[in-house]
């Protein structure tokens, strides 16, 4: 496994690729550069629409604390000090 992600590998894997890109017309690459740009923006897209989705829900473990630190104030308001 650690073998695939050996990134000399990857980069000599790449290098003809970029070459090619390099080498074509420029409708070509703007072709590419366009459809990266849109393949980018779409799992943008989905990561930020899938944050918006799962952020009004709150951890259960975020209202026990909630509630522990809401019992812990009420508990020791009088040994608080006064606010500044």
């Amino acid at each position: 496994m650690l073998a695939s992600f050996n990134p000399v590998v990857m980069a000599s894997d790449l290098i003809p690729l970029l070459q090619d890109f390099v080498s074509a017309n420029p409708e070509v690459q703007a072709t590419t550069l366009s459809t990266l740009a849109i393949a980018w923006a779409s799992v943008g897209f989905f990561f930020l629409i899938f944050d918006f989705v799962l952020t009004p829900f709150r951890s259960p473990y975020e209202y026990e604390a909630d509630v522990y630190m809401r019992a812990w104030e009420q508990l020791n308001h009088d040994q608080l000090p006064a606010k500044v």
